[in-house]
């Protein structure tokens, strides 16, 4: 089995998707104003599960382990989720289930963002990132498709040269 290698533009550009996608989002919940303390306590949940779920996922592919061994792993490893649930509640209150919530599915994705038929699977939990920064409104304000425009020009074209620098790595690892 050959070893596929891992370009950088790949790693950076699904970190530019991400951290963009939680950076817009930070931007209009902080302009949502909200309650005092609340929000801002489930967006740092959200951020640590997010970038902690794709820096995991991202070297558990670096490292080439088996999908069917992180399964079995897994499922090992349920024994420890109420310990972990107390070390969360401990860190993020009430917004664990946010931090939960992140880090699970943002580790799939940036797993699936490595490996060989995953590009498409990957890119669900950037743009799911992107959708709540384009829909969700503050207040309650109609939608405003003029003001969304550029963030669904930049998602677009933040796909293509993601699925081109994928292309571009499987092609120079000898499948044509």
């Amino acid at each position: 089995m050959s070893r596929r290698p891992v370009t950088g533009v790949v790693v950076l550009l699904y970190w530019l998707l991400v951290v963009a996608g939680l950076e817009g989002l930070t931007i209009v919940r902080a302009d949502a104003g909200g309650s005092a303390g609340g929000g801002e306590r489930e967006l740092v949940a959200l951020w640590v599960g997010t970038v902690a779920g794709v820096a995991l996922g991202q070297l558990v592919a670096w490292l080439r382990v088996r999908a069917w061994v992180l399964v079995a792993f897994s499922m090992m490893a349920f024994w420890l989720v109420p310990a972990l649930f107390i070390v969360g509640w401990e860190l993020f209150g009430g917004d664990t289930t946010t931090f939960v919530l992140a880090f699970v599915p943002a580790t799939v994705c940036a797993y699936l963002s490595l490996s060989e038929r995953g590009a498409l699977v990957a890119f669900w939990y950037p743009a799911v990132l992107w959708m709540l920064v384009i829909l969700d409104r503050p207040g309650g304000a109609a939608f405003d498709a003029r003001g969304a425009l550029p963030f669904v020009v930049g998602l677009g074209a933040l796909f293509v040269a993601f699925l081109r620098a994928r292309e571009t790595r499987r092609r120079r690892a000898g499948r044509g």
